[in-house]
């Protein structure tokens, strides 16, 4: 589509195809601004490949899974300190410290969206 419009010199029926086809010109013109502006281009790096995409995407997908196992095991060790805590501010009498302004109610930071 663009490269057709490009090819037209009549300014008039130029002027013509481009209303009629204005958001594909203009999606491919923010396009093209957006992977030069990356370094893609004339004489520049060429984009990757699927493969190579596809590739990169599994090796963070596994890297992603082995993450979660360890995020999960954290928040376990974490519940049991908690649980912990307040086990020892029970038995020793001592009251629970007064939360701080910027948590919720249940314990958690406050997120921006919650406001």
């Amino acid at each position: 589509m663009y490269r057709q419009y490009k090819a037209i010199k009549n300014p008039k029926q130029r002027d013509k195809f481009y209303e009629n086809n204005r958001a594909d010109i203009v999606l491919h013109e923010a396009a093209k601004k957006h992977f030069d502006s990356l370094g893609y281009g004339k004489d520049k790096k060429k984009l990757p490949t699927i493969a190579s995409l596809k590739q990169e995407w599994a090796a963070l997908a596994t890297e992603k899974k082995k993450l979660y196992v360890g995020l999960k095991d954290l928040k376990e060790q974490r519940n049991s300190l908690m649980i912990a805590k307040g086990n020892a501010e029970r038995i020793l009498g001592v009251k629970p410290e007064a939360q701080n302004p910027d948590s919720s109610r249940d314990g958690r930071r406050s997120n921006s969206y919650d406001r």
